[in-house]
């Protein structure tokens, strides 16, 4: 059983269809009571429950999305049904272990919108399920994706928590086939973004997922980094050898993925160059719920030993 923080929507009821469905399902449900008319009440109930309860996941539906994403729910969980985050609220981006459900066919929030915020936040296509026929995802189908979302998550969650570093991601690393990539390619050094986007370019990797995060070298100094994931294995010809650890943030899935971030997320006024991404958000990434935890997770677990500095970028 998991505890659950449900966060309802624009006039409805507490103990509606979703929260009870997800104590039919056996999970612990905190269902607080919304103010309708005042945003910033609303926020504040919610972050308070939150204090209080701490729970495993945070599920937001419509407008108690937008809620959700504007609260400080630290690394805990959530699942967005339909979320009204351009409707209400400042958030525009949303953590990396987030899953977001919405119909095409909802009429109040259109389903575009999902799409940004995963854009916005760098996160995997695979973040946004489609689910349902219209905005209510009161049906079985999105019904049983909201509770199979919410304890996918929660599993993974504690299999991070198992592990004895926490945030880092558990892919091998193809030594070998990055070494031979940084020999035979002339890529260089402290230019990983661009030397993973030579990659992107060529047939073999063109649908590769490039990854932005944080990286511990092997004497604990941190970097922000770029390198890529194939089948489950981190091809980084940047830095080819072992002995690192990886803290992924922003995923874009290929080129042609990458190359449409690269367009439709807004640029910083202070910084202009296409790579990398993260710096979209602040010159720390600070505006990025992934990278923000990226980097979260690497202090947690390092310590800082050297200062992180973007500008020393490997």
């Amino acid at each position: 059983m998991a505890s659950v923080l449900f966060l309802h929507g624009w006039h409805s009821v507490v103990g509606g269809v979703k929260p009870t469905y997800l104590k039919n399902a056996g999970h612990e449900v905190i269902n607080p009571k919304l103010d309708d008319d005042d945003f910033d009440l609303a926020v504040r109930t919610a972050q308070a429950e939150y204090d209080e309860h701490q729970p495993d996941v945070i599920i937001g539906s419509s407008r108690g999305g937008a809620v959700a994403v504007n609260i400080d729910s630290k690394d805990t969980p959530l699942v967005l049904l339909c979320p009204a985050w351009k409707n209400w609220g400042t958030a525009t981006a949303i953590k990396l272990n987030s899953v977001i459900l919405h119909s095409r066919q909802d009429d109040l929030i259109p389903f575009a919108d999902s799409e940004e915020l995963v854009i916005n936040s760098g996160l995997p296509s695979e973040t946004l399920i489609e689910a349902g026929n219209d905005h209510r995802l009161a049906d079985p189908e999105p019904l049983n994706k909201m509770v199979e979302a919410c304890e996918s998550l929660i599993g993974k969650t504690s299999q991070m928590e198992a592990k004895s570093v926490r945030g880092v991601t558990m892919a091998p690393k193809g030594v070998l086939e990055s070494c031979l990539l940084k020999a035979t390619m002339g890529l260089k050094y402290g230019q990983c973004y661009w030397n993973c986007l030579r990659l992107l370019e060529s047939e073999k990797y063109h649908d590769a997922i490039y990854v932005e995060g944080i990286v511990v070298k092997p004497k604990k100094s941190f970097h922000a980094h770029g390198w890529l994931e194939v089948d489950g294995e981190i091809i980084d010809p940047t830095q080819p050898t072992a002995g690192f650890f990886y803290f992924p943030a922003l995923h874009f899935k290929g080129f042609t993925v990458l190359r449409r971030a690269i367009v439709d997320i807004p640029r910083d006024r202070v910084y202009q160059e296409d790579l990398p991404v993260y710096k979209r958000f602040g010159r720390n990434g600070e505006r990025s719920g992934p990278f923000a935890l990226a980097l979260e997770y690497a202090v947690r677990e390092f310590g800082v030993s050297t200062p992180f500095n973007p500008s020393e970028e490997l």
